[in-house]
Formats: C-alpha cells, sequence, structure tokens
C-alpha cells in the first residue's frame, strides 16, 4: 500500500493555548484517508490516553476539533478521523467495514509511534449511528481498544461541557495497564493485510464478458465468393473465464470466447423465365468462431484497483457456412460451402481489477491475438488475428 502523508499544523480556534490541532492525511486502498488531531502542549503528551471520536451525518470533523477539549481534566490525544462520504460503515456493508478498519488500524498505528500514547488506554466513541463502527472495531480488536461507547451529541452548545465529566470517568475508570512487550497495533495491522491478501488468494473465479473484436487489417483476403463472408465486418464478443487464485499475484485460467455470424437469407433478383415461372437467384451465410484456451495472468496488488498481465495459449475454432442458390418452379441449384477450421493461437494481454464488493470484481482487459495461416483462407481471411477489448464481472466462488 502507497503511503503518502501530509502534516498541517494550525492554532486551533477555540483551544487552549498550547493546544495543537494537526491535519494528517494518507491513503488507503488506493483512497485519500483523513482525520485531525489535538494534542496539549508538548511537554505532557508522552503517555496520554488516545480517544478516536468517530462523527456523524450531522457533525464534521474539523467542528469536533474545535470545541474546548480543554476542559477535560484527563488530558488526551484527541482523534477525529473523516469518513468516506460522511459515511460510517456498519455491519450490513462488510466491504466497507473492512475499509474502515484498516483506516482506524493505520490512524492508531501512526499516532501511537508518532505521540507516543499509552497503548493501553485508547478508546473509541461514536457519535449516534457511528457507534455501530466502533462497537464493530472494538470487538474485532479487543487488545487494542479499552473501550468502545456512544454518544448523542447536541448542537446547542452545553454537551461537552455536559459530557466532560463522562469522559474524564471514562478515562478513571480504566487506568493504564502493562502490556506484552509485542506491537500488538502492528500485529492487528499485518494480520488485516493478511487478511486482504488471502481474500485475492486459494479461490476459484467466474467471469463473464462482453466486447468487441477487430480483425487485423494485414489479415485481409480477397473476398470469400464460396461462403460469402467477411469475417472483418463482426465485432460482437461475449466470453466466459474460469481461473484460480495460487497465491494474491499470480494464477491461472481457461476461457472460452463466442463470436456468431448470424443466419442471413439475401434475394439477390427475381426475374421472369417464360415457361419456367419466376427464377429466384439468392445468397445466405452464417456460422460462429470460438477462440479458446488457457493461460496466466500476474496481478499488481493495490488495494482494490489491481492491474495484471495475462498470456494465453490456445485455439480458434471457425465453423462458416455460406453459398448461393437460384432457379423457380422447375427446380433450384445450389453451390453451398461449409467449412471446420481449427487454427492455433497465443494473445499477450494486460487489464485490471476493480473490486465493488467482497465477492465481485469489474474487470477489463484486452489482448492481441496472434494465430497461425488459414490455408486456404477462409471467411475473407487467412489469419485470425486482432485486438479484443472485453468487460465484464468477475465473482469469487470459494475460498479457503
Amino acid at each position: 500500500m502507497k503511503r503518502w502523508s501530509i502534516l498541517i499544523t494550525l492554532l486551533a480556534a477555540g483551544c487552549l493555548p498550547g493546544f495543537t490541532q494537526r491535519f494528517f492525511s494518507f491513503q488507503v486502498d488506493s483512497l485519500s484517508r483523513s482525520y485531525l488531531l489535538v494534542d496539549p502542549p508538548n511537554e505532557i503528551t508522552t503517555g496520554l490516553p488516545m480517544i478516536i471520536l468517530l462523527h456523524d451525518q450531522k457533525v464534521m470533523p474539523f467542528a469536533l476539533a474545535r470545541m474546548k477539549w480543554s476542559s477535560l481534566k484527563n488530558k488526551s490525544i484527541m482523534v477525529f478521523p473523516a469518513a468516506l462520504r460522511n459515511q460510517w460503515s456498519c455491519r450490513s456493508n462488510i466491504d466497507s467495514l473492512k475499509a474502515d478498519e484498516k483506516f482506524l488500524l493505520r490512524i492508531i498505528f501512526e499516532v501511537r509511534n508518532n505521540f507516543r500514547t499509552d497503548p493501553s488506554r485508547v478508546f473509541i466513541i461514536g457519535i449516534g449511528s457511528a457507534f455501530c463502527l466502533a462497537d464493530d472495531f472494538a470487538k474485532k480488536h479487543p487488545s487494542l481498544i479499552r473501550a468502545a461507547v456512544p454518544w448523542n451529541y447536541s448542537s446547542r452548545g452545553s454537551s461537552l461541557q455536559q459530557r466532560a465529566s463522562s469522559f474524564d470517568s471514562l478515562i478513571s475508570h480504566h487506568p493504564g495497564v502493562a502490556i506484552p512487550k509485542s506491537d500488538t497495533v502492528k500485529f492487528a495491522f499485518d494480520q488485516n493485510e493478511k487478511e486482504e491478501k488471502l481474500a485475492y488468494a486459494s479461490h476459484t473465479t467466474l467471469a463473464f464478458h462482453l466486447g468487441r473484436w477487430q480483425q487485423a487489417k494485414s489479415t485481409h483476403t480477397d473476398f470469400d465468393t464460396q461462403t460469402m463472408t467477411d469475417l472483418s465486418k463482426y465485432h460482437f464478443q461475449f466470453g466466459l473465464e474460469v481461473g484460480y487464485h495460487f497465491t494474491e499475484r499470480w494464477s491461472a485460467f481457461v476461457n472460452s470466447d463466442f463470436m456468431i455470424i448470424p443466419k442471413e437469407r439475401t434475394v439477390n433478383s427475381i426475374s421472369w423465365g417464360g415457361g419456367q415461372g419466376v427464377n429466384v437467384n439468392a445468397s445466405g451465410k452464417g456460422g460462429i468462431v470460438i477462440p479458446y484456451g488457457m493461460g496466466v495472468r500476474y496481478t499488481i496488488p493495490r488495494g482494490n484497483f489491481r492491474p495484471f498481465f495475462a498470456a494465453l495459449l490456445g485455439s480458434t475454432f471457425l465453423f462458416i457456412g455460406g453459398g448461393t442458390a437460384s432457379g423457380g418452379a422447375g427446380g433450384m441449384n445450389t453451390d453451398i460451402v461449409k467449412r471446420k477450421v481449427s487454427v492455433f493461437r497465443y494473445s499477450p494481454g494486460t487489464g485490471f481489477d476493480l473490486r465493488i464488493s467482497r465477492t465481485v470484481s469489474l474487470q477489463c482487459t484486452g489482448q492481441y491475438a496472434f494465430s497461425l495461416k488459414i490455408a486456404p483462407q477462409l471467411a475473407s481471411i487467412n489469419r485470425f488475428q486482432g485486438l479484443s477489448l472485453m468487460t465484464g464481472l468477475l465473482f469469487i466462488l470459494s475460498k479457503k
């Protein structure tokens, strides 16, 4: 996870002189997350409790940070994280909960290292509906969070002073205790990272794709007068893929694409044949193209957005039919040709997965297919070669 951090230090309006308000920002799963922090004068910061206050949809972090936290008798490091789109996740959204969990772990890890807070006194307070996340996080990480409590905030101005004694009581009733020398925050953060890696490893996937095929111009030949077909005019593809992730980075897959040439019948001319009645000259065509194969894919872990590179070996099966028919009431003369060909192909490609839920990703791929020569030429081409652009959904079917 690429990390960048910005620190802006401002004197906070309304705070006790010497108190400092700070702004921090970093990346979590390719998303910019931020929090405000208010700390007492430097000479009394070491070993202080850490209070994480989660805002609701009515009160923003900067408004909470500007309050007179100096009224607290037990001086503390006050942390005010900002929710994505002003909404914290909860039990109804497991994937969003995972993102907010990583965000809070990162905050605890950084604040502990930067401000040397008491690791045994980390409290998380949720205003209104935010308590749902506070409670879930505390239950999952009991070794990190001393207590999780709700707070029903009022904007009338007296709520903080009324609640100051409650905050002091919370801290007083949870004195510092000895903890193991091992860094529990670092352990929890690493465990969270491992869980994320496992979420992308040891599982089977199923993907459905739709896209466009563009036949390479260099493969065009003279018009196929036997099948009456020019394959370069057909572009729509449907794809199906089954894969297995051995690790977070490496996976193998088998896939098959389908390109249908709809049956078409065309009346070219109608003429009067004298005693034989009406003569008709018509043509028709149809067929299917099925590229299939197996390959390997290398994925670059970058949070929910994951670019990859792939290589595939396989074949392309072409079944093309077409011809002409002419005649009238006395009989029809037909010249119909049906050909089946399988030709070897190999395809390098690239693309990305964008995870949109715990078991679903948006997948976009691009690959260029090379093939051996088709002899004699078929459907006005001598190779099935060109560019394929596909997009679709990838589903995780099973996980260990």
